[in-house]
């Protein structure tokens, strides 16, 4: 906490085949209100991850930075790729929504990064779903 959310799954595509059960899963979150500020005192402001901002680790630059340095990069790669973060604005730190660390967001400087690199994906986020 302080956010709570719930998880909630649902089988998909439910098969039998040969004796066997098939299916997929589709799994989801919904931001749990009633918990999360259950223990608010009078006055204080109710918390919301959409609209609560916090300050940690740009998780896009950092990324690369560091797949940068554990795969022996060519220097004219690892050049190329700072100009890139350089033009796009990247620091080391990033202010960004509860919600669009958890969950993900699209990140500009990987998208423009995809240019180069198809396979890279230009989505960050905490929380696997």
């Amino acid at each position: 906490g302080p956010y709570y959310f719930r998880e909630y799954r649902e089988r998909v595509n439910v098969q039998v085949l040969e004796d066997q059960l098939w299916f997929g899963e589709k799994k989801w979150y919904e931001f749990d209100y009633n918990t999360t500020n259950a223990n608010l005192t009078n006055g204080s402001v109710p918390l919301d991850p959409i609209k609560d901002v916090f300050t940690t680790f740009n998780l896009a630059y950092v990324g690369v930075a560091y797949n940068l340095t554990i795969s022996g990069t060519k220097s004219q790669i690892a050049g190329a790729v700072i100009a890139a973060a350089i033009e796009h604005e990247q620091t080391l730190f990033m202010t960004r929504s509860i919600n669009d660390v958890v969950f993900g967001y699209t990140d500009k400087f990987l998208t423009f990064l995809q240019l180069a690199m198809p396979s890279l994906s230009n989505t960050v986020q905490l929380c696997y779903t």
